[in-house]
């Protein structure tokens, strides 16, 4: 095998390594856009267990699924999670915020 694509895929693995590891939960997205190219929905790509442990959601049951058929109710709720991932997507950069719940 070529020593770049070693590499590349030893540098692949190691990352996948930390994401997996990170006491963090971690989605990866692909942001899905109408026909005018506006953010309306998502489809999650991976997830690692921090975030199975935090949401409740198994990668098993959501991963190549839109964010609509998961939580049907997201649209519903204060953050508008497409607009805020769609524009992270489409124009760069970073959102950071916090969320608690009751439960």
């Amino acid at each position: 095998m070529n020593s770049n694509i070693s590499s590349a895929k030893e540098n692949l693995d190691f990352y996948k390594s930390l994401i997996e590891s990170a006491p963090v939960g971690y989605a990866y997205h692909k942001i899905i856009l109408d026909k005018n190219h506006k953010p309306y929905d998502y489809e999650f790509i991976e997830v690692n267990l921090a975030f199975e442990d935090f949401t409740g959601l198994k990668r098993l049951d959501i991963l190549g699924k839109k964010g609509s058929e998961v939580m049907p109710d997201f649209k519903k709720q204060e953050i508008d999670w497409i607009q805020v991932y769609g524009n992270v997507a489409l124009h760069g950069g970073w959102e950071e915020f916090e969320l608690f719940s009751n439960i």
